[in-house]
């Protein structure tokens, strides 16, 4: 019998890939595990949220010394009311969401440079 890591990460990204197509194409949703909670990321000037959706507006310096405005909005959070646990989630979901899409980004953008590399390399050998 093989032993299983059910370790499970804190975030992940929701994939909509399904019978349907991609309902999720080129959208950044995310779902903070532990309080089934559901995030998405916008570029802050493509979104306009009513008054009442919890969000963070953020600025991160990709790797390229570029600012990038973003926004963290909720979508529905399963186990805390939204209504009065409001700052709960934003300091503890939202803002540790923040900063692990941050990650993510960074990550992106090295993956990106890398296979320009590789690209560039073997078109040049």
């Amino acid at each position: 019998m093989q032993i299983v890591n059910l370790k499970l990460p804190e975030f992940a990204f929701l994939d909509g890939q399904c019978h349907l197509g991609d309902t999720l194409e080129a959208r950044d949703v995310v779902l903070h595990i532990r309080t089934a909670t559901i995030i998405e990321f916008f570029d802050a000037d493509a979104v306009s949220l009513n008054d009442d959706v919890p969000h963070v507006n953020f600025t991160h310096k990709n790797i390229y010394d570029i600012d990038e405005k973003k926004t963290c909005a909720l979508h529905h959070c399963t186990t805390l009311d939204v209504a009065t646990d409001e700052k709960y989630i934003i300091d503890n979901v939202l803002t540790p969401a923040i900063s692990w899409y941050c990650d993510y980004m960074n990550w992106e953008d090295k993956e990106i440079l890398k296979d320009l590399r590789t690209e560039y390399l073997s078109d040049n050998n």
